[in-house]
């Protein structure tokens, strides 16, 4: 499922909406099957669709469909994201590799030596591939079939595009670029002739593009400061190298920190809210500049005076 809502872009919580007008995250196993029929993800069987309800059941019987939509739009994003910058990803597009139809090892090759020819031949022309099978697809009286054309469409793309294939080269293509019975992936096709349209393709594994990087926190190669100064993915400014010694805190600490916290009781005073702005990351900790700041914006107006040794 998690592989054709990629591929497909399909919004599954769309389907269930219509269902649970209350927003309770809960519907009747038997709206919960109408939802994944119409979805049209992929087709399930009567023992994937009890094993479905019989993982997100809840305590009354009903379907806690949330969860599962939560599951599957996990190859989208991770949840939580935006309160923890620091949190990682997986990439799931390396398991978006479809199996090719094998074919026999002479046919094979020749199948090889006839992407080569073609893929010469659009380099050269400077074709672009996917418009006439896009034409076909978009047509209302096609069949409506993610990235595939039928048998005499594709055929028909190829003489758009000027490619002379004979009966069989076009029966080679069909059986390596097969996708439903009588239909032909033209994705996977102009991909393989033109292998340019692999990096803008929204259906195709990204991971092999990058072939050595593994997602790090979001990014494919791992962001490392300079200095251990400054905050993590914010450049480094004047207020952010300290220019207070660092001396060890003194028996006087305890009494500073108490007239702060006489002075917050007495005019309700809300400490942290002066630190937020320069906390960007919300991790509790600013440079000693930006410290020095928050307190003379905090203490300021009530005449606290706070040495610079303090």
């Amino acid at each position: 499922m998690k592989k054709a809502i990629w591929r497909n872009r399909i919004r599954m919580a769309d389907f269930f909406s219509d269902f649970d007008r209350l927003r309770t995250g809960y519907v009747s196993e038997a709206k919960f099957r109408t939802a994944l029929v119409e979805s049209n993800a992929i087709p399930l069987s009567e023992g994937e669709m009890q094993a479905l309800a019989a993982k997100y059941s809840g305590p009354d019987g009903r379907i806690r469909y949330r969860d599962m939509v939560a599951e599957v739009n996990s190859i989208f994003t991770a949840s939580g994201m935006e309160r923890d910058p620091f949190s990682n990803t997986s990439d799931f597009t390396s398991s978006l590799k479809r199996s090719q139809q094998r074919l026999p090892d002479h046919l094979e090759m020749a199948c090889d030596e006839l992407i080569d020819r073609l893929a010469h031949e659009v380099r050269v022309r400077g074709l672009e591939v996917r418009q006439p099978f896009i034409d076909y697809f978009k047509n209302p009286n096609s069949p409506k079939l993610i990235d595939q054309v039928t048998n005499e469409q594709f055929k028909g793309g190829l003489t758009q595009l000027g490619l002379s294939c004979d009966a069989r080269e076009l029966d080679l293509l069909r059986t390596r670029f097969a996708g439903e019975p009588g239909f032909v992936n033209f994705n996977e096709f102009s991909c393989a002739v033109d292998p340019a349209l692999k990096t803008f393709s929204a259906r195709e594994p990204r991971s092999d593009l990058f072939e050595g990087y593994t997602l790090k926190n979001g990014f494919r190669a791992p962001v490392v400061l300079e200095s251990g100064l400054g905050q993590p993915g914010r450049p480094p400014s004047a207020s952010d190298w300290p220019r207070l010694p660092q001396d060890p805190p003194s028996a006087e600490l305890g009494e500073l920190l108490q007239r702060f916290q006489d002075k917050a009781l007495q005019y309700r005073i809300r400490v942290g809210e002066a630190f937020k702005d320069f906390d960007k990351h919300r991790n509790g900790t600013v440079t000693q500049p930006q410290f020095s700041q928050g307190l003379h914006t905090t203490f300021g107006h009530l005449r606290l005076a706070v040495s610079e040794r303090e």
